[in-house]
């Protein structure tokens, strides 16, 4: 019996170390970091890339500004005549200045700078020779000489003899209130050409005077005439030889009743001797529209239209104009290196 219970205790004995044994195996397993291939492993983070910076630009020198060209057309012209002179490279903040008496005035066009220039019928020799220059802040950037050959022209004398009532309305006095009014009218002109083309004649009739003779009245020296004289009779329509802006519309003392038109780029068309005066100050006309009719009013010999063309206060010659665009000359530059040596007219 005692064996028994011997065993018993043996057996239990034995029973609790296996349990304690499975125990401590079980604790211990359940510490153990699980195997790899149970763990599903956090992806590992992406390595930084550090930001590249580009570096700033660096900004390119501004371009050294073009050195001003001067060109002229044609290169001989005649008495009464005009030519072209036109800038190149140059700002509207430059500053041109010319010898030129009067001084041209240039007028922005095409990309660039261009005047037209008169030859006064009073100019002497066999040459025109001026300074053209441009200033920049202060400093001349362009000093170029020009020279245009002046060919050989003869005008014409014409004797005139009139009434004492007449000569007495073409006094000095007379002339310089008429002046204050013409001037005036012909100082600012629009800075784009305004006339398409050709100029039309402005009436038909007679050329009883031509431009730039020599007039004597009552055998007395009294200038150059400075426009055509068209005989025609009292009441014919006139039209405006081409488009432009009217800048004087009056009745005037030796001029009669009296139209300027403004054509733009410092060329105007002047209308003395109407009967009636068809426009006033400030309309447009366009080429051939009707601007007044022919008269004898002021001081005049018959019912005629005096029409003169100028630059500035400079006459030139009207036939220059019915036979060729003026803007002809400005296609010349279009390609410089063919142009012809001589004048176009």
């Amino acid at each position: 019996m005692r064996q028994i219970t011997i065993r018993r205790r043996k057996l239990l004995v034995l029973v609790f170390v296996v349990a304690l044994a499975i125990a401590l195996v079980a604790c211990q397993l359940r510490q153990a970091p699980e195997t790899p291939g149970d763990i599903s492993e956090p992806e590992p983070p992406e390595p930084e890339v550090a930001e590249i910076v580009e570096p700033e630009p660096v900004p390119e020198p501004p371009p050294k500004p073009l050195s001003p060209v001067l060109r002229w057309y044609p290169r001989k012209i005649y008495l009464g005549d005009y030519f072209v002179l036109q800038l190149e490279n140059v700002t509207a903040e430059d500053t041109i200045r010319s010898t030129l008496d009067p001084p041209a005035q240039f007028f922005p066009h095409d990309g660039g700078q261009k005047a037209l220039v008169p030859l006064s019928y009073w100019a002497t020799g066999d040459s025109l020779v001026f300074q053209v220059m441009v200033e920049r802040r202060g400093e001349t950037i362009l000093d170029r000489e020009v020279r245009i050959v002046i060919g050989d022209k003869e005008f014409d004398t014409q004797r005139l003899y009139v009434t004492q009532e007449q000569s007495a309305m073409r006094t000095d006095d007379l002339w310089a209130k008429d002046w204050v009014h013409i001037s005036k009218a012909r100082v600012d002109s629009h800075d784009e050409p305004l006339w398409e083309g050709n100029f039309l004649m402005p009436v038909e009739g007679r050329i009883s005077t031509e431009f730039g003779e020599i007039r004597y009245i009552n055998d007395v020296p009294s200038g150059r005439h400075s426009g055509l004289d068209i005989a025609a009779p009292t009441g014919t329509p006139i039209v405006a030889g081409n488009s432009g802006i009217v800048t004087l519309s009056m009745e005037l003392n030796v001029t009669g009743n009296t139209v300027i038109i403004d054509h733009g780029l410092n060329l105007f068309g002047t209308y003395y001797h109407l009967d009636q005066l068809g426009v006033e100050a400030g309309d447009w006309v366009d080429r051939g529209d009707v601007i007044g009719t022919v008269g004898s009013t002021g001081f005049s010999t018959g019912p005629h239209l005096h029409w003169t063309m100028g630059i500035g206060h400079t006459p030139i010659s009207p036939w220059l104009l019915v036979d060729e665009d003026p803007l002809a000359l400005f296609s010349f530059f279009d390609t410089p290196d063919e142009a012809p040596e001589g004048p176009l007219r």
